[in-house]
């Protein structure tokens, strides 16, 4: 019995390097939507992340952008990476939203976007090593930390 136990263990202990986990990356702090308020624009290190689920479109991060207004209002210029993480390739159009921002411990930016597009697209806060504020979402498998992220201008 002594050897089984052994052995499983053994085997568990080879395999846990080869295992991914998710990054965990949510902010720790509470963010005001004074904060959020503004236009967001790519972060060109995510082009690479959509390329490396497949998407072959062409992104120039400098114009995908999201603009959210202090009333609430926003307008969604970008692609949501539900759509481009399955390497479908779709025109890029300005649609308008409404934004809000959910609660702590994990608080998000919600965007219900309208239109022919009419979906609800969440995203969630970093802070880059500069301290600017990011908003970003999984690509696809979250323990592939791929990220589409967005800065404030």
């Amino acid at each position: 019995m002594r050897a089984v136990v052994l052995t499983v263990m053994m085997i568990g202990l080879f395999a846990m390097p080869g295992c991914q986990r998710s990054e965990g990356r949510y902010l720790e702090r509470e963010v005001t939507a004074a904060e959020v308020v503004g236009t967001w624009q790519m972060n060109p290190a995510s082009v690479q992340d959509l390329r490396d689920v497949g998407y072959t479109g062409a992104i120039d991060p400098a114009r995908e952008r999201i603009v959210l207004h202090a009333d609430g209002t926003c307008v969604f210029d970008t692609r949501p990476p539900s759509v481009v993480g399955g390497g479908r390739v779709v025109p890029k159009e300005a649609v308008a939203c409404r934004w809000k921002l959910d609660t702590p411990p994990r608080q998000m930016l919600i965007l219900a976007i309208a239109g022919n597009r009419a979906s609800t697209v969440h995203y969630l806060f970093d802070e880059s090593q500069d301290g600017r504020l990011i908003v970003w979402q999984y690509i696809d498998d979250p323990d592939a930390w791929r990220y589409v992220e967005y800065l404030k201008q």
